[in-house]
């Protein structure tokens, strides 16, 4: 009897955690899907789409979140249980919200496009600790409509409040719409640790004294161009980042681990401007078209150049101590690149063929990006690579018998590959192989190695497939065209089959492995 109740209480034990597990979230597109759930219990978070009032006790007592999508316009009433920490608004809703009708919530988050703009005096309970206002809010705030609890606040349209509503206690702070006027240090709380003028923010006003001496991310908009002066970045910074308009010289940085810059920066930097506590340097989508010999700091572990740069390296540029490199587009010459690059990815622009030695023996992980379209031949690839990846490349070439690396453990071929695959074009040694958007070769009679493990067929392939020609794939993928029959295809191996909705061949009950 004992064994009998141990075995009912622990099958009834799993298959409550099952439930929780299958509806921890639920998209709901009507009123009438709600009513109907039976397992309504189980929800831990559901994303209303619908436009259609929420009657109290529709949205059970064991959520804690709740999205409101697509165009759901309808007041709140008391649909909110106490239960509920989290809210997110999404486009369309546009209606005043009572006081306590959200009464334990700690995060209210409206979607950028979101129109809400009502009054929030007495809205917000004292539970609260991050709040994302929407583009459109312009309500004006009085002091103590932003309860004190708060520790995380972003106003997404423009700022024209006054500075004294911003809670004492924030340790994150973000602009994403106008400025209108300078700040002082005194609007900023000392709390403070992140301040960001996000990427749409048009904040451009001198900053020397305004930042507090706590931050440690500072984040400037695509407004800002000012110059900077030493000590106008707090020592305490060690992430910062500027965007789109910035191109001024880089004067009194302090020990930063983390620098980004982005857009229409294309300033000299002197040797000892970048401070030798830098980690990870990037120039993202950015103009920088400069020297580089002899100003990159030996503390750098991360670099990336933007689609602008177009400088040869030549040896010693970049630090030995580098792991991480990409954006490269130009020529490279052998041996001009550190060995203790490990993960290299090239750029945008790059399509030069790959001389030997230019890819330094260290690198693990290889990606070739958009535009590169070269045979690849015997040696260019060393022993040791073992991820790579034609990304959304133009690559298309044959690849012969024992040309790739027989390190190879993942290999991603781009969209336009759609040459047919030989015996051992593909290593024995690869677990996860991605085929290229248009290709649509037979794979039959050995071309996948049993050693995939991972295959993913991508939206042209729609061939037959053969018992034993997926031997020991685990997880199998199919795109939009395949329409075959998976009559003992499917391997006893295989726990993730992912057909399109494309897919119209009979599935009877014996086509599929009890794995699945």
């Amino acid at each position: 009897d004992n064994l009998f109740f141990k075995v009912f209480r622990n099958i009834v034990l799993y298959t409550e955690i099952q439930r929780f597990k299958i509806n921890k979230k639920v998209l709901f597109k009507s009123k009438t899907e709600l009513v109907c759930y039976d397992q309504r219990e189980y929800i831990s978070a559901i994303d209303i789409d619908f436009d259609e009032d929420i009657e109290q006790g529709l949205i059970s007592d064991n959520v804690v979140e709740v999205n409101f999508k697509g165009y759901y316009n309808k007041p709140l009433n008391q649909a909110i249980p106490s239960s509920v920490s989290k809210i997110s608004f999404y486009r369309w809703f546009n209606q005043p919200i009572l006081g306590g009708q959200l009464s334990n919530i700690t995060e209210l988050i409206f979607d950028y496009n979101c129109p809400f703009n009502f009054p929030l005096s007495g809205v917000l309970p004292s539970t609260i600790k991050r709040l994302s206002l929407p583009r459109y809010f312009n309500q004006v705030l009085s002091v103590g409509d932003l309860p004190s609890s708060l520790t995380d606040l972003t106003f997404q349209g423009p700022f024209s409040q006054n500075p004294e509503v911003i809670p004492k206690n924030l340790t994150i702070l973000a602009f994403n719409g106008e400025v209108q006027n300078p700040l002082v240090r005194a609007h900023f709380p000392d709390s403070l640790t992140h301040l960001i003028f996000g990427t749409k923010c048009s904040f451009n006003h001198p900053i020397t004294g305004i930042i507090p001496s706590f931050v440690e991310k500072l984040a400037f908009g695509y407004g800002f161009n000012q110059r900077l002066n030493i000590g106008d970045i707090p020592d305490s910074v060690v992430e910062l980042s500027f965007h789109t308009l910035f191109n001024q010289p880089l004067v009194g940085l302090p020990q930063i681990k983390k620098l980004v810059i982005f857009g229409q920066f294309n300033q000299p930097i002197l040797p000892k401007q970048l401070p030798e506590s830098l980690t990870e340097l990037s120039f993202f989508n950015c103009s920088f078209d400069q020297p580089v010999t002899g100003i990159l700091p030996s503390s750098l572990t991360k670099l990336s150049f933007g689609q602008g740069f177009k400088q040869i390296l030549k040896p010693g540029d970049i630090p030995s101590s580098v792991k991480i490199l990409d954006g490269l587009n130009q020529i490279i010459e052998p041996f001009s690149l550190p060995d203790s690059i490990e993960t290299l990815s090239f750029g945008h622009h790059f399509n030069h063929e790959l001389i030997e030695n230019t890819i330094p023996k260290s690198v693990t992980s290889l990606t070739l990006s958009n535009c590169f379209n070269h045979e690849i031949l015997p040696g260019q690839l060393h022993e040791g690579i073992k991820e790579l990846n034609f990304n959304s490349s133009e690559f298309d070439h044959p690849l012969p018998p024992s040309v790739l690396p027989s390190t190879l453990t993942s290999l991603k071929l781009g969209f336009l590959f759609k040459q047919k695959l030989e015996h051992n074009s593909i290593p024995p040694s690869v677990t996860e192989l991605c085929l290229g958007g248009l290709f649509n070769h037979s794979v039959s009679h050995g071309i996948i190695p049993n050693s995939i493990k991972k295959l993913e067929f991508s939206h042209s392939f729609n061939q037959d497939l053969q018992p034993g020609d997926l031997h020991s794939v685990q997880s199998l993928q199919f795109g939009y065209c395949f329409n075959r029959s998976l009559k003992d295809v499917i391997p006893s191996s295989c726990t993730h089959l992912g057909l399109h909705y494309s897919f119209n061949q009979k599935i009877t009950e014996d086509l599929l492995p009890n794995s699945v």
